[in-house]
């Protein structure tokens, strides 16, 4: 199978305890949706020709940013209808990536607004949100009693959001039927 294109494993009840992917140097197409996975397959990594990679509809609760970031031929990620929270901010450095679907998961550190405006706005956003120290030294331990700001700033937006998602629930808003 060293030469395969295309592998559709969707709807088969795959647990990620049962399946480990092959090296497969040019799979370009990989299809595992509907599987109830919580985890990313083993070798999954070692599919560097892979341009689309679909895990829509598991149950999925983190993308590891190692393993996501080794995709480098990747142009289309579905991770929509899974359990994410969050997505690792150096995901917006793929440059490569022209479909991003995450429709269907309670992320919280991306507003509505930005993930309605498509993939171009959220890849900006999870760029934005890229924290390097120039220096390369680790990052300093902080000094009890000091505010992290980053952390503050960062629990602001996850609240913002919340409150923006809470502010479009039917209901919240708009004429309300007289009793």
């Amino acid at each position: 199978m060293r030469r395969l294109k295309r592998l559709d494993l969707s709807g088969n009840q795959i647990s990620i305890t049962r399946v480990a992917i092959p090296a497969l140097p040019e799979l370009d197409e990989l299809r595992l949706s509907s599987n109830g996975m919580t985890t990313l397959p083993q070798g999954i990594q070692g599919l560097s020709t892979l341009s689309i990679l679909d895990l829509g509809t598991n149950k999925l609760i983190e993308l590891p940013e190692s393993t996501i970031l080794a995709l480098g031929s990747l142009q289309t990620l579905d991770v929509s209808n899974n359990e994410l929270k969050e997505l690792p901010a150096r995901l917006g450095n793929m440059t490569g990536i022209r479909a991003l679907v995450l429709h269907g998961n309670p992320l919280r550190s991306i507003r509505q607004p930005i993930k309605d405006k498509g993939t171009v706005a959220v890849m900006d956003f999870l760029r934005s949100r890229i924290v390097e120290d120039p220096s390369g030294a680790p990052a300093e331990e902080p000094i009890e009693g000091e505010v992290d700001v980053a952390a503050l700033m960062e629990g602001y937006h996850i609240r913002i959001g919340q409150i923006e998602e809470e502010m479009n629930q039917p209901g919240l808003s708009g004429i309300q039927p007289s009793s």
